[in-house]
């Protein structure tokens, strides 16, 4: 497959499937991957000919863990996608569980996370409680739980974080938000939050 693709690249034909006549084209391609490509390439997994020629214009995309501060903008954007024409909305502490959370797959599992609480739950308001209860068990939002109310639990567990980041960081706030994975915006709201500024 990959020599195919790279002919249509190059030569900028190809033929249909099953088709004897070339068909000419004039596309441009935009590609997209999880993988590392160079390290596939170095393995030999990957065409080197092929990479370079996909890779003109490479955009990194950091993962959504990465960027946290984009986590209420995509919520609400899905729940106007998936929910209308309901109004649906989020409690400052839905907010904060979906901030605290580490998102391993990424946009897809907040998507899906969103279309599960619109489908299941009848709420204007999302609840942390119903956060809490559709992202699963492998929440982080579920570790060091010792029988108190969820409200305290994540409250405590979240300041306890960012009071280890600050002191591990020296109280350097630009540092300790990127420890973290938030933006220095968010993490100086939740300084004040928590009272530790």
């Amino acid at each position: 497959m990959q020599v195919k693709l790279l002919r249509v690249l190059q030569e900028k034909e190809f033929e249909r499937v099953g088709g004897e006549q070339t068909i000419k084209s004039n596309v441009r391609i935009i590609s997209a991957t999880n993988k590392n490509l160079q390290q596939a390439v170095a393995q030999k997994d990957f065409r080197e000919d092929l990479f370079y020629r996909l890779s003109v214009i490479p955009i990194k995309l950091p993962a959504l863990r990465e960027r946290k501060d984009d986590i209420p903008a995509l919520a609400r954007y899905f729940v106007k996608k998936i929910g209308r024409p309901a109004k649906r909305s989020f409690s400052a502490q839905a907010i904060d569980a979906l901030l605290s959370y580490s998102w391993p797959g990424n946009i897809r599992e907040l998507e899906n996370l969103i279309e599960r609480i619109l489908i299941i739950s009848s709420e204007e308001e999302i609840s942390l409680q119903t956060i809490a209860r559709y992202l699963g068990n492998n929440s982080s939002l579920s570790e060091n739980y010792d029988g108190i109310p969820l409200d305290d639990a994540l409250y405590k567990f979240e300041k306890n974080l960012i009071e280890h980041a600050m002191k591990k960081c020296d109280g350097i706030k630009n540092r300790a938000a990127k420890m973290l994975g938030i933006g220095t915006s968010s993490l100086y709201y939740k300084l004040e939050k928590f009272g530790l500024l």
